[in-house]
C-alpha cells in the first residue's frame, strides 16, 4: 500500500518560502522582518532568525507564525519541541495559513504535541486542500487508502494522490504509481506506474529511484535494461535506502548488469543489514557462513541469522537452525558449539543429544581455561 512520510519537509529549507531579495538590513515592517528572518533561518542562523520571526509573528502576520512552527518542529536552532509548534501552528492556521493548516493536520495525525486524532487531522487536511496544498492532498490521499477516520476508499485516494501528483508533489506521484503498479483502484498498469515513479525519481525521491530500479531489472512497463537498474538502484543505494542497498547488492552478487563481485555485494548487503533490513541481515550470514566475498566465519554468520530471526524472517530462522544443528556437535570448535547448542535447547529444540554435546563443549572450555592458568 502507499506509505506516508510524517516528515514533509526537509530541515535544509527548514521554512517553506525561500527568499530570495536582497538582505534587508533594517527590515522594519512583519513583512520585511518576516523575509529576512528566512533568509537567516536558510543560512542556519536560526537565533537571529528566532528574533525577526517572533517580532514579525508577535504583530499578527500568518507566515512568521507558521515559520517559527517550523523552527520548532524540526528543532532547528532551538529544542524541538511539538507542543510549542503545535501553538504556532495553530495560530497561523486560524487565520487560514495552509502550510500551517497542513502541519496542524499532520500533528493531529501523528500525535506530535497534541492527543493523536485522526478525524481532526482529516479536518485540517481539508482545510489546507481547499486551498491547493499539495501536501495536505496527499495526507488526505493516504487516510482513504488506509480507511483511517474514513471508510476505506482507493478510487477516493487515487483523486486526492492525483490532485497533489499534477501539483509535482514527489509522494504522491510515487503514491499514485504504486496504485498503478499494485492494480488499487484502479486497473493493474505497470507502463502507467513507471511513467509516475519516473516523475517522483527524477524530483529525487528515493523509494521511487528504487522502484524505477525494479521496473527496468524486469522490463515492467518498460523495456529491459540491467545498466538502467544499476544505475536507479545505485542512486537509491547512495542516498541510504535500504531496500535499494540489498537489491543492489543482489545484483552484484549475481552479476546481473555487473560484473559478478561478491565483495561488492557484501559491502551493499551490509550497508543494508546495519541498518536493520532483514532480509540483508540473512544475507551477510549466508556470505559468513560458506565464506562468499568474505572470510568465513560461522559465529558470525550465526550472529547476523539471529539478527534476521529477531526480525521476524522465517527463513534466517531456519538458516540459524540448520547452521546450529551442524555446529553443536563440532568437537574443534567449542565455542561456536555451546553458542549453537544454547541456542537449540532455548528454540525449543532439546534432546538428549543436543545436551550430549553441549556438555562437551562446556568440557572443552574448562579444559580451555585450565591451560590458560597453567601458562
Amino acid at each position: 500500500m502507499p506509505v506516508k512520510s510524517s516528515a514533509t519537509i526537509v530541515v535544509l529549507c527548514v521554512l517553506a518560502f525561500v527568499v530570495v531579495c536582497c538582505p534587508l538590513v533594517n527590515a522594519t515592517s512583519p513583512k520585511e522582518q518576516y523575509e529576512r528572518g528566512v533568509e537567516l533561518a536558510n543560512s542556519h542562523h536560526y537565533a537571529e532568525a528566532m528574533k525577526l520571526l517572533r517580532k514579525a509573528a508577535d504583530q499578527g502576520l500568518p507566515d512568521a507564525q507558521e515559520a517559527i512552527g517550523e523552527l520548532f518542529h524540526y528543532g532547528a536552532g532551538t529544542t524541538r519541541d511539538d507542543s510549542e509548534a503545535m501553538r504556532w501552528y495553530r495560530k497561523a492556521a486560524d487565520q487560514g495559513n495552509a502550510i500551517a493548516e497542513d502541519f496542524v493536520g499532520l500533528s493531529y495525525e501523528n500525535g506530535l504535541g497534541v492527543k493523536k486524532d485522526l478525524s481532526e487531522a482529516m479536518r485540517w487536511y481539508r482545510k489546507a486542500a481547499d486551498q491547493g496544498n499539495a501536501e495536505a492532498e496527499n495526507s488526505i490521499g493516504y487516510l482513504y487508502a488506509h480507511g483511517l477516520s474514513v471508510e476505506q476508499s482507493l478510487f477516493e485516494a487515487m483523486k486526492w494522490y492525483r490532485k497533489a501528483a499534477d501539483q509535482g508533489n514527489a509522494m504522491a506521484q510515487r503514491n499514485v504509481a504504486n496504485l498503478y503498479f499494485n492494480g488499487l483502484g484502479v486497473a493493474k498498469d505497470y507502463s502507467e506506474a513507471m511513467h509516475w515513479y519516473l516523475k517522483s525519481a527524477n524530483q529525487s525521491f528515493t523509494d521511487a529511484e528504487n522502484s524505477v530500479g525494479y521496473c527496468y531489472e524486469n522490463g515492467l512497463g518498460v523495456e529491459k535494461n540491467l545498466d538502467l537498474a544499476v544505475y536507479w538502484y545505485q542512486k537509491a543505494a547512495s542516498e541510504g535506502l535500504t531496500l535499494a542497498q540489498a537489491n543492489l547488492g543482489r545484483l552484484y552478487y549475481n552479476g546481473l548488469g555487473v560484473m559478478k563481485d561478491h565483495s561488492e555485494a557484501m559491502r551493499w548487503f551490509r550497508m543494508a543489514a546495519d541498518q536493520g533490513f532483514a532480509s540483508a541481515e540473512n544475507q551477510v550470514g549466508y556470505s559468513y557462513a560458506i565464506g562468499l566475498g568474505v572470510t568465513k566465519d560461522q559465529s558470525e554468520a550465526m550472529r547476523w541469522f539471529r539478527k534476521a530471526a529477531d526480525h521476524g524472517l522465517d527463513v534466517a530462522r531456519d538458516n540459524l537452525k540448520s547452521l546450529s544443528d551442524a555446529l553443536c556437535g563440532q568437537t574443534n570448535n567449542w565455542q561456536d558449539a555451546e553458542v549453537a547448542c544454547n541456542y537449540l535447547i532455548a528454540a525449543g529444540a532439546d534432546s538428549p543429544k543436543i545436551r550430549q554435546n553441549l556438555a562437551a563443549a562446556e568440557e572443552a572450555e574448562n579444559v580451555h581455561k585450565r591451560a590458560e592458568l597453567q601458562r
